[in-house]
């Protein structure tokens, strides 16, 4: 899935707008082995001024230019909508407005075979740096960063120069991936080839030399460094170049194909330009970078954890997780697939309640532990108060109950304690010593309020706002401590990535000798307990942010692991990895059935 949106082209040449937008869709598609052009599907959302005459022109226009371009590509366009009042008026009579230029936004998806088949701007490989220019050395500054804010140079907007080759390079990077001949990638359209570098240094923690652009007079360097035309930045390993040129030459590229530098492992990574002695450590690059984020939200949020996250930016490229951590704190022992194709499956409540969307994620990992699940409703309870006596467990899910609103999870308590029928049946099904609860994020903040039907659960604490004032969405570490969960078990002293997403997730508790059973604790990339944002996402004390109860068979927590029993839903896991340490929680629950 990707989008494609030039706005910024649109005041200069509307025609050019589109066929950008087009372009950027496919230069970002190439990172991933799609096969043929024709399987991406296209949704158009059109914004213009239909008051406007030259406006609705450029809207017929632009949208006979797509479609031809579609036509050629064969790419369908099955969806869109349309804004046609793109303009706002005010003052006395209306005597002022403000027109909005026509914009496109193409949202593109596609399937794909094999979800292993793809590049990032990210290596751990020492690599040649090669760019393919489809602007053919224009180097057209129309619409780009420098030109809005500091009207440099031309302003003649960049397109699509020879349609043929776009498709060529699609094909291109489609064969130099499925022969795994890349390393990296990264298209050059958003922000020019500065922008790409930079990504690309910041992603693989490498320093960048262009050591191949000394050629050119600075005025050529700037255009070159910070012209959007489209294209794309390419790394391989040396004993490819040959089979790499090889390639351009079979698809017609091999003219605007230019070798620029190089990226490497350093100990003090930076960018290095030598044609114009520039040198820049990427921390020093990091704290420009981030520093507009850090601005913004130290005003709108929380000043101090926006301060905390802008140094932990800037001092990113000092974490190593290969090293930092060792290895063996990622391993969990007896992890397998072994329940998968059991025959006699005990069954689950996947349990939730109006909005709720992550019961699909959690039916899912419960099912690959060899569970039957069932989608549970609070209003099946309700009208069926027998119905959990044929389940094992009840999961209460997270994802948004009642639109997450600010207390969802306290609303969602509320619903059954003031329904007797739902209060008795769980609470029977909290006290059966056989069956076993667990609730993540929203279903976590439900169980926390239903403590009073939960035994053992009295040093429970409740969920308040996170310390950022922000939801969170995050890829985090989490340490497992010993404890006597029946979920845990042979999985304390693991270092795990997890996912968060949740903007009530801080414990209530401001003292840490109240601190009991705690299941998971947030951790910085040392391994060490943290109350340091963003490692700690909500700023709960000493980064707990799982209990159970007192016998371990009732469990709460705010991430969701049920999100990563994949490895593929990781954004960063050790290759050394086949199976997802998270299927042992499941796992565990089954075992415990047995």
């Amino acid at each position: 899935f990707t989008m494609g949106e030039k706005p910024n082209i649109a005041s200069i040449s509307a025609i050019n707008s589109i066929e950008m937008a087009f372009g950027e869709v496919i230069t970002n598609l190439s990172s991933v082995d799609i096969g043929d052009i024709s399987k991406i599907k296209l949704s158009a959302n059109w914004m213009a001024n239909s008051s406007d005459k030259k406006e609705l022109l450029n809207l017929y226009q632009a949208v006979e230019r797509l479609s031809h371009i579609c036509r050629k590509s064969n790419i369908v366009i099955p969806v869109g909508k349309d804004s046609l009042s793109m303009s706002t008026k005010w003052g006395k009579n209306y005597s002022h407005e403000v027109k909005s230029p026509l914009s496109l936004v193409l949202s593109a998806f596609v399937s794909i075979d094999d979800i292993n088949k793809y590049v990032t701007p990210y290596t751990d490989k020492d690599s040649q740096l090669f760019l393919i220019d489809l602007g053919k050395g224009k180097d057209r500054m129309g619409g780009s960063g420098l030109d809005q804010t500091l009207s440099y140079s031309n302003h003649e907007s960049p397109n699509i120069n020879k349609f043929d080759d776009l498709l060529n390079f699609f094909k291109f990077s489609q064969e130099l991936i499925r022969k795994k001949l890349l390393n990296a990638y990264h298209d050059r359209s958003d922000g020019g080839l500065i922008t790409t570098l930079i990504e690309m240094s910041f992603a693989s923690n490498m320093s960048v030399d262009l050591g191949n652009v000394s050629n050119k007079s600075k005025i050529e360097l700037i255009r070159f460094l910070f012209n959007e035309e489209l294209g794309g930045v390419f790394a391989i390993d040396k004993k490819y170049e040959n089979e790499f040129f090889k390639l351009s030459r079979k698809y017609n590229l091999e003219t605007f194909t230019h070798k620029i530098g190089n990226i490497s492992k350093d100990i003090k990574p930076q960018l290095k330009i030598a044609s114009c002695n520039y040198r820049e450590p990427l921390s020093q690059l990091r704290k420009y970078w981030s520093e507009l984020s850090y601005l913004i939200q130290s005003k709108r949020d929380n000043k101090k954890t926006a301060l905390s996250e802008y140094k932990s930016k800037i001092k990113s490229h000092q974490v190593n997780y290969k090293t930092t951590i060792p290895k063996m704190h990622y391993r969990v022992s007896n992890l397998n697939k072994k329940y998968t194709n059991k025959k006699n499956k005990p069954k689950v409540a996947i349990f939730r309640e109006q909005g709720v969307n992550g019961h699909k994620e959690m039916a899912n990992a419960f099912t690959l532990a060899g569970f039957d699940c069932y989608d549970v409703n609070t209003n099946d309870i309700i009208n069926n108060p027998i119905l959990l006596d044929e389940y094992h467990g009840i999961v209460a899910c997270g994802g948004f109950s009642y639109g997450d609103v600010l207390g969802a999870g306290r609303g969602w308590a509320n619903k059954i304690k003031y329904n007797q029928d739902a209060l008795n049946s769980l609470s029977k099904f909290f006290s059966d010593k056989n069956k076993f609860t667990l609730g993540v994020c929203n279903g976590c903040q439900m169980l926390s309020n239903l403590k009073s039907i939960i035994p053992g659960s009295e040093h429970w604490p409740d969920f308040i706002n996170n310390n950022s004032n922000q939801f969170e969405a995050r890829q985090v570490l989490v340490k497992i401590p010993k404890s006597n969960s029946i979920l845990f078990k042979d999985m304390h002293k693991s270092i795990l990535p997890i996912i968060v997403s949740h903007g009530e997730g801080k414990i209530s508790i401001k003292n840490r000798s109240k601190i009991k059973k705690a299941t998971m604790q947030y951790v910085d990339t040392m391994g060490k307990y943290t109350n340091e944002y963003p490692y700690n996402p909500n700023g709960s004390l000493d980064g707990v942010t799982g209990f159970c109860n007192n016998d371990g068979r009732i469990n709460i927590m705010m991430p969701h692991p049920e999100r990563l029993v994949h490895i593929n839903n990781f954004s960063w896991a050790p290759k050394e990895w086949k199976l997802s340490p998270w299927l042992k929680l499941f796992n565990n629950a089954r075992e415990w059935i047995n």
